[in-house]
């Protein structure tokens, strides 16, 4: 068995114990979770486009469905602004980059709130143990 092949080297073992976050640190608790994401990217890669074409497949117009309802949540936001139904204060980048920039991140942040409710409502029977 050749152990130069990089998925043949053995990996160094991690142990976790009870409030070895609590104990670590605020920072060194971040930087091994940032370690840890590094290192199972490859995962996580995977992970993400399964459970993204899975989304997405059954979809008439499949995965360009993801892009185009973030460009018509715009549309209707620029058409909203310029009849004066809503109003914003001026800001210095173009309306269209303030409202993708604004849509993405309340997406991300939805998405991830989503995601932690239903995994937790998902293992509720352990939870309660």
């Amino acid at each position: 068995m050749n152990t130069e092949e990089p998925y043949m080297r053995p990996r160094k073992q991690i142990v976790y114990y009870p409030n070895m976050n609590v104990r670590a640190g605020l920072a060194e608790s971040f930087i091994k979770m940032a370690s840890e994401l590094v290192r199972s990217r490859e995962l996580i890669l995977r992970l993400f486009l399964r459970d993204f074409r899975a989304k997405y497949k059954q979809s008439f117009l499949g995965v360009s469905w993801a892009v185009i309802m973030p460009f018509i949540t715009i549309a209707v936001f620029v058409y909203l602004k310029s009849t004066g139904i809503v109003t914003f204060r001026v800001t210095e980048m173009p309306y269209i980059v303030f409202a993708l920039i604004g849509i993405s991140t309340y997406g991300i942040f939805s998405g991830g709130l989503l995601a932690c409710s239903t995994s937790i409502v998902s293992v509720g029977k352990m939870v309660k143990k």
